[in-house]
């Protein structure tokens, strides 16, 4: 997904587990026109939009009323169209509030046994203030309680790119920069399932790499993190799924892309390349949906 277009750049849907006949993006477009743009003035909001995709098929929706000055956020499954709404926020504690306060949405954190969602936290970042600390706001769906978290981290940082994060395995992992050295790009990584208050900052492997790589978009891969350097110095990228026999390209002097299909659906790929340019500068979230269809765990209560 571009979150910048709240477009599909790739798309492969028609798969024998769903059988969908068009592609998940549709589902999260028509899902949010139905149950919020349709009534808008009537739920007072002035924005909807989609903050965080997730590889198990919920999404989190961030949704304000700027009359109310008011913030919330919903849980959903846009194929289901099973929707959690989560409880409004708390104000930030009276520590936090003689500094500056700027809570931003930054991901869905899922945690899963045996392929099936038991759990999900919402993590809301405060950006006004990143350096060797990190303050959080989060929900968890197992208590049903906000709660305010502080992280520290090993390095000085210079900044979070709080937005797009991704998620995997219970954790999230930020893009950041050192202190020391503004130019160097890490990863910024914290599991909110253990009982720990520290993120990891790790190094990219190829830091000795000399090439002119502008960004190192990150996503998650069969389990595992992967990133991608972004050069300049190529024009054209092949893209092949080894599952199965499927080839797609882009030209990235012309911005022309091309299509193939595969015997067991149909890779698409959508909107301009200017705006697929665009949001390379930040990051493709992947959104999935899991092999079973199941309803969005709640708290107890």
């Amino acid at each position: 997904m571009c979150t910048e277009s709240k477009k599909e750049v790739l798309a492969h849907y028609g798969c024998e587990n769903w059988g969908l006949s068009r592609s998940l993006g549709s589902y999260i477009s028509s899902f949010l026109t139905d149950k919020f743009e349709n009534h808008k003035d009537q739920l007072k909001y002035n924005t909807i939009r989609v903050v965080a995709h997730t590889d198990v098929g919920l999404i989190l929706i961030c949704l304000k009323s700027h009359s109310l000055r008011r913030t919330y956020y919903d849980v959903a499954n846009p194929i289901s169209r099973q929707c959690v709404e989560i409880p409004r926020p708390p104000p930030p504690p009276p520590a936090t509030r003689l500094s500056i306060f700027r809570p931003v949405p930054s991901g869905l954190v899922t945690k899963v046994e045996n392929g099936v969602v038991i759990g999900y936290k919402v993590v809301v970042m405060n950006t006004s203030n990143i350096i060797d600390v990190i303050t959080l706001l989060i929900y968890s769906s197992e208590t049903g309680l906000w709660s305010f978290t502080t992280l520290h981290s090993s390095l000085l940082l210079r900044r979070i790119v709080w937005h797009n994060p991704v998620n995997l395995n219970g954790s999230l992992y930020w893009l950041g920069n050192k202190q020391c050295n503004p130019a160097i790009q890490v990863v910024v990584s914290h599991d909110f399932y253990a009982e720990s208050d520290l993120c990891q900052v790790l190094d990219f492997p190829d830091l000795d790499n000399k090439a002119d790589f502008r960004r190192r978009p990150c996503t998650s891969s069969q389990g595992f993190l992967m990133y991608m350097n972004i050069s300049l110095e190529h024009k054209l990228i092949y893209v092949q799924r080894k599952m199965h026999p499927c080839l797609a390209s882009a030209n990235l002097h012309n911005g022309k892309f091309g299509d193939h299909s595969s015997d067991i659906g149909t890779l698409t790929f959508a909107g301009e390349w200017d705006s697929a340019v665009k949001c390379c500068n930040e990051a493709y979230p992947t959104f999935a949906l899991p092999r079973w269809l199941y309803r969005i765990p709640s708290p107890l209560s």
